[in-house]
């Protein structure tokens, strides 16, 4: 659900983000809070048509199965540059599944295949874009997942394979004159043999260079292991350069580094000063990905705080952040680059919210009370309760033509501590949506209960 938009310089290749959207799309169920409630995904316009039969896609197929029955949730991705104008996806059960009833397309099947086609609002896929639907079924028996899936007549291929590359963290420095920054280098891929990262001034202002070696060695067993790169400035000068950190066989990675002149005053002065701390990768507030902790300390009374959880409101502040250096320095690269991380890992896609279309504007929620005690939760729904309604829910769909959010989830476990990150379908040590019971007036980090994102029915009960 995600806008799609050119990589900022120094940004992971195209097939590292590829790599972690697939990461994350297998989630099952319903994302149960989401920091902004604003509305979503590429929007359908009037642009030029690409042939069908000459689609290249991907499909994310999901279910949540209750044992008689099941939601399935096909999200379909354009992979091209091109529009694709109409579209039709077909797919095979092994079992004796049956079609119930299905939304966002015209859902039909014909013994064991089904085929969905688009409605009059969802018939345009934007290049890089994507558009879902879903539909109920009933069975009995095994409930396999179907393996192939056919566009337009066309096979969707699988995820790209991911291309090695050079990763760079983070992709810019602002270093005062006479002073020093470093950042960190690594690899997205375990190699088979040796790799050298050289780092090389590529182009830009003359008076930044590499301090000290220029190259680091990564094996098959240190690949991941980020190694620090240092850039000094000249005692005068300012501007900007661009390094370069290349490795045979791997996409290079680029960093922005500008040499400060003279603040306007003592107040931009001191937020160089303070960002120049921040961004230092030894202050490590940062993630290997450029996520922002929400706090880096281990030990905090507040619930999201364990020195590895992050929140919408440390990825908002990382917005500002960067606003605030591009309005001093005129430097926008990192502000481009920190919004792409947001929509990277905090903005779920649609996959990732496959109940939307149940959602009711008319009753968008259910009461639940609040208990100071851990063992009151998960609490007891009331529905008696007045909550009252959506007024804005028919506007946006109408709009935007879908009922999927574009907005950050609230609250994320960057380094996968608790484990989760492969229960929902992702890859373990990934960064990981989940959700907390912490509740009532004290929110302690000692009465705060962690649990997925996603609801699977493996854990809670009886």
């Amino acid at each position: 659900m995600r806008v799609r938009r050119r990589a900022p310089a120094g940004a992971p290749p195209p097939s590292e983000v590829r790599r972690r959207r697939a990461a994350r799309r297998g989630r099952l169920a319903a994302l149960v809070a989401l920091a902004l409630p604003l509305a979503l995904t590429a929007g359908l316009g009037n642009t030029p048509d690409v042939q069908a039969a000459a689609a290249t896609c991907s499909v994310d197929y999901s279910a949540n199965d209750w044992g008689s029955g099941f939601t399935a949730n096909v999200t379909i991705h354009n992979e091209t540059t091109a529009a694709i104008n109409g579209w039709t996806l077909s797919y095979a059960y092994s079992g004796n599944q049956r079609l119930q009833q299905g939304w966002n397309g015209r859902w039909s099947q014909s013994g064991q295949t089904v085929t969905v086609t688009n409605e009059s609002f969802n018939g345009t896929i934007p290049g890089g874009g994507s558009t879902s639907a879903g539909a109920n079924f009933s069975y009995s028996g095994s409930n396999s997942a179907p393996t192939t899936f056919t566009l337009n007549g066309t096979v969707c291929g699988e995820d790209p394979v991911e291309q090695a590359a050079v990763v760079a963290t983070p992709t810019s420095l602002a270093i005062q004159p006479g002073q020093s920054s470093t950042f960190g280098i690594r690899l997205n891929t375990q190699p088979t043999s040796n790799v050298t990262v050289s780092v090389a001034r590529t182009s830009g202002n003359t008076g930044l260079s590499v301090s000290g070696a220029s190259s680091r060695t990564f094996t098959p067993a240190n690949w991941n292991i980020t190694q620090n790169i240092t850039i000094a400035a000249a005692a005068t000068g300012s501007g900007s350069a661009v390094f370069t950190a290349s490795a045979p066989g791997h996409t290079p990675a680029t960093v922005t580094a500008t040499q400060l002149g003279q603040a306007d005053g003592e107040y931009e002065q001191r937020f160089l000063d303070l960002y120049r701390e921040i961004k230092d990768p030894a202050n490590g507030y940062f993630s290997d990905e450029g996520i922002p902790y929400h706090s880096v300390e281990t030990l905090l009374v507040e619930a999201p705080d364990h020195g590895h959880e992050t929140t919408s409101e440390a990825y908002s502040y990382l917005i500002w952040l960067e606003a605030q250096y591009g309005r001093v320095t005129s430097d926008w690269g990192p502000f481009n680059n920190a919004w792409g991380i947001m929509e990277e890992w905090m903005i779920p896609e649609a996959s990732e919210q496959p109940t939307t279309s149940f959602y009711n504007a008319s009753s968008p929620a259910t009461y639940a009370p609040e208990s100071t005690n851990p063992a009151d939760y998960p609490a007891r729904l009331d529905p008696n309760i007045s909550v009252g309604s959506d007024p804005l829910a028919a506007e946006l769909r109408s709009s935007y033509g879908t009922s999927d959010i574009y907005g950050m989830h609230w609250i994320q476990d960057v380094d996968d501590v608790y484990g989760y990150g492969d229960v929902c379908g992702g890859n373990s040590g990934d960064p990981t949506f989940i959700n907390t019971f912490q509740r009532g007036p004290q929110e302690s980090t000692w009465e705060t209960v962690p649990q997925p994102s996603c609801e699977d029915f493996s854990y809670g009960g009886p």
